[in-house]
């Protein structure tokens, strides 16, 4: 046995040790870029799904107010339409959450209706038209490394919605 492991100039386990160590750092920057796609994937998802329930909340305000004045929307009323669209949308329980499934948490952290003229709080300029912007906070469940990686898997998202490009 040691005959076929030894050859006449060295021994064949560097080269075999060396290639073992390489296949494993292979799969392991596969697993990094896979569990990376993956994570992109959901947070473009959620980017779109917010601005549908974004745009789904105000549609049932503008039918309740039938042909009235729009800038009078109110922001709770909007809250809780936003929340119950992410509720039913990612599946989430009452209290925004979901221990199972690959959006673990949501928090609605501010909504505002913000007039023509009113400062946006994250471009720091004035409003242009009438508009709803929306933060919200999502907590994603890593598909691999979740011990490692559950810091960095919370996302914010801002998005705003100007009210005058809405056709009903």
């Amino acid at each position: 046995m040691k005959k076929i492991l030894k050859k006449e100039n060295g021994s064949i386990m560097f080269p075999v040790g060396v290639m073992v160590f390489l296949i494993l750092i292979f799969m392991f920057i596969f697993f990094i870029v896979v569990s990376k796609s993956t994570v992109n994937m959901v947070l473009h998802e959620i980017r779109s799904d917010l601005y549908l329930i974004n745009q789904n909340a105000i549609f049932a305000i503008q039918k309740d107010l039938m042909g009235e004045d729009i800038s009078c929307l109110y922001e709770g009323e909007l809250e809780t339409l936003i929340a119950q669209g992410i509720k039913k949308s990612w599946e989430l329980d009452g209290r925004l959450k979901n221990g199972q499934g690959l959006i673990k948490e949501a928090k609605i952290k501010n909504v505002l209706v913000l007039e023509e003229g009113d400062l946006d709080p994250v471009d720091k300029k004035l409003s242009d038209t009438l508009m709803v912007h929306t933060v919200i906070k999502v907590k994603i469940k890593p598909v691999i490394f979740e011990s490692l990686l559950k810091d960095k898997s919370e996302f914010e998202f801002h998005t705003d919605l100007h009210i005058e490009k809405i056709e009903l």
